[in-house]
């Protein structure tokens, strides 16, 4: 490592260090635990104004669910009618070139008699 990188470590302080040199700081803050607020004395702990702003918050929540699992359908829809489209294009492609007989009627073309003496000769 260069100098300047491992001054800059020893003075972000608690930090790890990834294998690739990314720089990732350690978390001091506390982790929020689940608040199970469908029991009685915690909804009584929380307040009427708390439970109504939590419904809130849940009705809105499942709301935008709903809407992720339209978009996903749609996302589905589409990306199925594309593939669709790749494969009949390909398909067709391979089909119409199967078809072709434009080099069945081909002849060679007779050489020049130059060039069948020079063939004869070994001349190139």
């Amino acid at each position: 490592m260069s100098a300047l990188l491992v001054r800059q470590l020893l003075r972000l302080g608690p930090t790890r260090v990834s294998r690739l040199g990314q720089v990732r700081f350690k978390s001091s803050a506390q982790k929020m635990e689940q608040v199970e607020v469908d029991e009685p004395n915690v909804q009584k702990q929380l307040g009427r104004i708390q439970m109504d702003m939590i419904r809130k918050a849940e009705d809105a929540n499942k709301s935008r669910a709903a809407r992720h699992v339209k978009y996903r359908k749609k996302d589905w829809y589409i990306g199925g009618i594309c593939f669709a489209i790749a494969i009949t294009i390909y398909s067709y492609t391979i089909y119409a070139i199967k078809q072709e007989k434009f080099l069945d009627d081909f002849e060679v073309p007779i050489p020049l008699p130059e060039q069948q003496a020079k063939e004869l000769r070994g001349d190139k």
